[in-house]
């Protein structure tokens, strides 16, 4: 209701903007109408962007938790050598190894973050 309405006023004022200075400054307003459209729809992106990689992490730390307890179940006698479980290690060890690629993609900000700070200078001992 509230949206309905909102939008019936901007077209009420587009129009009165028309009437009264002309058809220019109705096109000038129509582009910052747009121009604000767009900014918000791109904040809005960026948001969901954000939201997608934080799901991504969470993914990829759970795969972590999981390739490490089955690996330490690996190591308990009674299933050392194991064929099905040992497959199953590699097979989480390559899930995890292609959720990290995709988190990458999605790591843009920190990487521009990080190039940002300088690198400590580190001596030899003489």
């Amino acid at each position: 209701m509230i949206r309905s309405i909102f939008a019936l006023s901007i077209i009420m004022n587009g129009i009165l903007v028309m009437c009264v200075v002309g058809v220019l400054p109705f096109f000038l307003f129509l582009a910052l109408v747009a121009c604000g459209g767009l900014v918000w729809y791109s904040r809005r992106l960026l948001g969901q962007m954000e939201r997608v990689r934080d799901d991504i992490e969470s993914i990829n730390m759970i795969m972590v938790d999981l390739n490490s307890h089955m690996g330490s179940i690996y190591q308990l006698e009674m299933f050392y050598g194991d064929e099905t479980l040992e497959g199953l290690i590699r097979h989480s060890k390559e899930v995890s190894f292609q959720i990290s690629e995709i988190l990458e993609r999605y790591a843009i900000e920190e990487e521009e973050e990080l190039g940002n700070e300088e690198e400590p200078i580190l001596y030899e001992d003489p």
